[in-house]
């Protein structure tokens, strides 16, 4: 199974609209969520036959942070323009949930910025499977509060 932890208040914001959880475990500051693994490893597909766990796109109420299991948070380059999926997926054992980050064409600057400043170039969601040694962000929290010490943190608490 993949996990990921969502602060309190991101679902007050965006729902879950495709694959629900299997379960979850509840914390102080939010919720940890299981999902069951897609058995399709093209990202598009899953999006297009709704099967993702999780999407988030720009909202002026969300200032978005997503933190990786390499222990690094990223925020949109442009608050008004980015577009999210969470794709639950194992590969024998290893079981992530991987962040699709989609790029607008005419806007490729409209990505993600790690906490070191290093742009995200997000692999072909159309064609680049997921997998171990794919280069999608790993992801293990969401928040809408920006990328505090303490979203980073959580999850290697819980």
């Amino acid at each position: 199974m993949s996990s990921m932890f969502i602060e309190n208040g991101v679902l007050d914001l965006v729902p879950f609209s495709s694959k629900p959880p299997s379960y979850q475990c509840d914390c102080t500051n939010g919720s940890v969520y299981y999902w069951e693994s897609v058995n399709e490893s093209i990202p598009y597909t899953d999006f297009y036959i709704n099967n993702i766990a999780y999407a988030i796109q720009a909202t002026n109420a969300c200032q978005l942070c997503v933190c990786t299991e390499d222990g690094l948070c990223y925020t949109p380059t442009n608050n008004n323009s980015y577009n999210l999926n969470f794709v639950p997926y194992c590969e024998g054992q290893s079981c992530h949930m991987y962040g699709i980050v989609y790029n607008q064409p005419f806007f490729p600057e409209d990505t993600v910025i790690d906490s070191n400043g290093k742009s995200y170039q997000s692999p072909l969601p159309y064609l680049d499977p997921l997998g171990k040694t794919s280069n999608y962000l790993k992801v293990v929290s969401i928040s809408c509060n920006g990328c505090s010490v303490n979203i980073v943190l959580l999850f290697f608490i819980i």
